[in-house]
C-alpha cells in the first residue's frame, strides 16, 4: 500500500472513531445501563415507598401541601409522578418511568453541553463518568 493509501485508510479510521461518535456511543451505553436498571424492576426502598404513598393517595392539589412520612420532593417531580400514576397505574414500573426518562434526557443534554463548553478530547470522558458504576445510578421514584 502506498503512502496516500495509508493516509486515506487512517482518515477513514479516524472518521469511524471520531470523538463525536465515541461520545454518542458512551451515551448509548448509558441509556442501555439505565434500561437494564429499569427493566430489573427491583422493589422500592423504604423512603421511595413513603414518597410513593403520597403520590398514589393524594390528588395533584394535595401534593402541594406538606407530604406525609417526613417526605419532600420538587413539585414538578411530584406532578410528573402523579401523571405517570394516572396514565399507567401505580405499579413500580410506572413509578420509575419519570426518573428513567429523566436519566436518559440528562445524559443527552450533558453530552450536548459538554460539546459546547469542553475541549473535544475531554467530551467522551464526561458521559462515561455518569455510568461508571451502573448500580449506583439513581432511579428513585
Amino acid at each position: 500500500m502506498n503512502l496516500s493509501g495509508k493516509i486515506a485508510s487512517a482518515q477513514r479510521l479516524l472518521t469511524l472513531f471520531s470523538l463525536e461518535r465515541i461520545t454518542w456511543g458512551f451515551v448509548g451505553l448509558g441509556i442501555l445501563f439505565r434500561l437494564r436498571q429499569y427493566l430489573f424492576d427491583r422493589s422500592l426502598w423504604l423512603d421511595e415507598a413513603d414518597l410513593v404513598l403520597n403520590v398514589i393517595h393524594r390528588s395533584p392539589s394535595e401534593l402541594l401541601k406538606p407530604l406525609d412520612y417526613h417526605q419532600g420532593a420538587p413539585l414538578g417531580f411530584l406532578m410528573l409522578e402523579k401523571s405517570a400514576v394516572l396514565g399507567f397505574g401505580n405499579d413500580e414500573m410506572a413509578l420509575r418511568l419519570v426518573p428513567f426518562l429523566s436519566g436518559i434526557l440528562a445524559l443527552i443534554l450533558f453530552a450536548s453541553v459538554a460539546w459546547r463548553f469542553l475541549a473535544p478530547t475531554a467530551v467522551p470522558v464526561d458521559p462515561t463518568a455518569w455510568q461508571a458504576e451502573p448500580t449506583a445510578l439513581p432511579d428513585a421514584p
